[in-house]
């Protein structure tokens, strides 16, 4: 639209090829010590193959689906590159608080021994003074973390004693509880 033309966009496996030799040039011209990756896979597999120390950090790691590894290969493929980050930083608390439990998935399992690091969110969580007199909890993200969110949530919002304002999340939706 914006040169008058219509053009065709490159599938899904030609950005992430394109985006691969961007990064690796990148890279190459920087040398870190350590690479800290935020879900790009393309960064840690560069960081394997030039053995730089990375840190990946991610709220999704293992999605709980249920399925068996043999209909989710580009999962395991994917988990091959984060098993081998020196550390795995998640943005949440610890279990059994976890909120993104549904998205990080059973890491027994996956054997990531000693690498996990739960660090609760990157907000300021400080106790702020204000007027107490309601509490507004807006709840998003996938349908798995919101319905664990809702779960956890809802109990002690009723036992606050409080006005509570709950944002569902649902997308397209204007749906609240009170």
């Amino acid at each position: 639209m914006e040169h008058s033309k219509l053009e065709m966009k490159d599938s899904n496996a030609m950005e992430v090829i394109h985006r691969y030799y961007d990064l690796r040039q990148y890279i190459r011209d920087i040398s870190p010590d350590v690479l800290i990756a935020d879900g790009d896979i393309n960064a840690l597999r560069l960081a394997l193959r030039w053995k730089i120390p990375s840190v990946y950090i991610a709220n999704v790691i293992r999605p709980s689906y249920g399925f068996s590894s043999l209909l989710s290969p580009g999962e395991r493929f994917i988990e091959q590159y984060v098993k081998k980050s020196s550390k795995i930083v998640i943005p949440d608390n610890p279990p059994p608080y976890t909120i993104s439990g549904y998205n990080i998935g059973d890491l027994d399992k996956a054997g990531f021994d000693g690498k996990i690091e739960y660090v609760g969110a990157f907000v300021n969580t400080e106790y702020q003074e204000g007027s107490e007199e309601h509490i507004f909890a807006p709840i998003s993200g996938p349908i798995g973390t919101r319905s664990k969110l809702i779960k956890t949530i809802l109990p002690v919002l009723e036992k606050a004693n409080k006005k509570a304002i709950i944002s569902l999340g649902i997308p397209g939706k204007r749906a609240s509880a009170k």
